[in-house]
């Protein structure tokens, strides 16, 4: 059964401009990575840990993921971080629940999880880190 969301406090008075700020950098950076390919350039930060190593870390690809995203080519996203878009919807959850609970004091239903999820979550992510940097097919079609 879901919960309804509960009030956990008074809002604060100061929400309305740092909300007005989140909103703009939100909509700002958004916009710049609707606008501009991250496979032909952009001011997009380089990965130093594949600039180091040669390898792929886990959020290699990110930023061309949400581009594809942005423009509705899920498969295309998926090709270059299948993590990324795994992990979006419940990313996106998560800051969600942390907007309305700090800017309107109201807790929306989360799913209890316990530590082991966390545990969880880490080893996906090592484990896609390790399996994409493997340059045999199945794991090269993780690599971006």
């Amino acid at each position: 059964m879901a919960e309804a969301a509960i009030r956990v406090g008074a809002p604060s008075t100061w929400r309305w401009p740092v909300l007005a700020v989140l909103a703009a950098v939100g909509l700002a950076g958004f916009g710049y990575l609707y606008t501009q390919d991250p496979t032909s350039g952009g001011l997009y930060p380089l990965c130093l840990f594949h600039r180091l190593t040669g390898l792929e870390c886990p959020g290699c690809g990110t930023a061309r993921a949400l581009h594809a995203l942005s423009h509705g080519r899920v498969s295309a996203a998926l090709g270059y971080n299948a993590l990324t878009v795994l992990l979006l919807p419940a990313l996106c959850y998560a800051a969600l629940c942390w907007l309305v609970e700090r800017f309107w004091a109201w807790r929306l239903p989360r799913p209890a999880l316990r530590p082991a999820w966390g545990w969880a979550v880490v080893a996906v992510v090592f484990a896609f880190w390790v399996l994409r940097n493997i340059p045999v097919w199945p794991f090269s079609v993780l690599a971006p």
